[in-house]
């Protein structure tokens, strides 16, 4: 258990305590992936992946940026209007490598490959990968569209993900489409320099 909480956790928390330690926000980007990145390194033999082309992660994962842009302004911020970030060059690019490939790894491993399966059953290493009850299925997309402040397409999103782990019975799939759902908003942020969607 402790695999998939402790990374989790720091991934959490790390951002938090940046804010209240007033720790600039490049530098919290670094440690963030410095200390998540090593967690999930000491872990690695539970989060084996084999990366591969998937054609549900993908289009699924740009299915996901298109919700994610599309729905800007369209409800309520439950949390606190966003902040644009920083737009330094170092910023961006330690916020585009931690969203890319920090992220998706451990939310999808937190949430749909753990959390899931724990909900169901203490024994959770015995649930199969991609069954869900009505129960797991709806605290899991609560979970991941409100840990978002952007809830309503992180809702949508959590559905999406959920639906591609039943289809394909493959964790990598998720990850994937996370990943390509999170280069997609950071490509379209730079570009646009609409820095408040990554607020």
């Amino acid at each position: 258990m402790r695999q998939f909480v402790f990374p989790f956790a720091a991934y959490i928390f790390v951002p938090i305590g940046s804010v209240l330690l007033k720790i600039d926000p490049t530098l919290a980007q670094l440690l963030k992936i410095i200390l998540v990145g090593g967690l999930i390194f000491y872990y690695r033999k539970n989060y084996k992946l084999k990366f591969m082309l998937d054609g549900w992660g993908t289009i699924s994962g740009l299915a996901i940026f298109v919700i994610w842009v599309g729905f800007e302004g369209l409800y309520p911020f439950i949390f606190g209007a966003p902040q644009a970030p920083p737009t330094n060059d170092s910023y961006v690019i330690l916020r585009l490598i931690g969203s890319v490939l920090i992220a998706p790894v451990i939310e999808e491993f937190f949430t749909r490959f753990f959390l899931n399966r724990i909900i169901q059953s203490n024994h959770w290493e015995k649930v199969p990968l991609n069954k869900f009850t009505l129960t797991s299925f709806t605290i899991t997309v609560l979970f991941f569209g409100l840990s978002h402040n952007r809830w309503l397409p992180g809702i949508i999103s959590g559905i999406i993900l959920n639906l591609v782990l039943m289809k394909t019975k493959k964790i990598e799939s998720c990850v994937l489409a996370h990943a390509v759902a999170n280069l997609a908003l950071g490509i379209y942020v730079i570009t646009t320099q609409n820095w408040i969607l990554w607020g």
